[in-house]
């Protein structure tokens, strides 16, 4: 009869252990299952992404005469944000002289579409528009 060693033994369990053992992937995918994804609606991290400033120049008389077309504006705004293109919007001065909407996009392409597009610039209450780069410096998420 041959007799094992504790080292024979502990060797013969370790080799028929490491012959059956298999990773366990399901526990992986329940972990990664638990990382959260990112909100396709806000910024993202990406360096490529920047700011612009979309300034609007509005006629005399803006807050009245836009009444007709200003649930078609804020849709075309709330479309924007929810795609994640439009940070903050809104108008400047008392009373309104003027409006100011960021956006973050990798090009300033996106702000120009939406001002042409625009129910407010569309229909003349907008006398001039621009978009401009905004290069943040504190706050957001730059």
């Amino acid at each position: 009869m041959v007799r094992l060693t504790t080292v024979a033994k502990a060797m013969v369990v370790h080799r028929s252990f490491t012959r059956r053992w298999k990773p366990d992937t399901t526990y992986r995918r329940k972990l990664e299952s638990r990382i959260p994804k990112p909100d396709p609606r806000l910024p993202s991290d990406n360096p490529a992404m920047n700011y612009y400033a979309l300034e609007y120049e509005t006629v005399d008389d803006y807050a009245n005469r836009r009444v007709p077309f200003r649930e078609a504006h804020l849709r075309l705004l709330r479309d924007a944000q929810q795609r994640g293109e439009l940070t903050m919007a809104g108008a400047l001065g008392d009373p309104p002289n003027g409006a100011l909407l960021i956006f973050r996009s990798e090009t300033s392409r996106v702000a120009e579409q939406f001002a042409q597009t625009d129910p407010y610039v569309v229909n003349g209450l907008i006398i001039n528009w621009r978009v401009r780069p905004w290069h943040v410096v504190a706050g957001g998420d730059r």
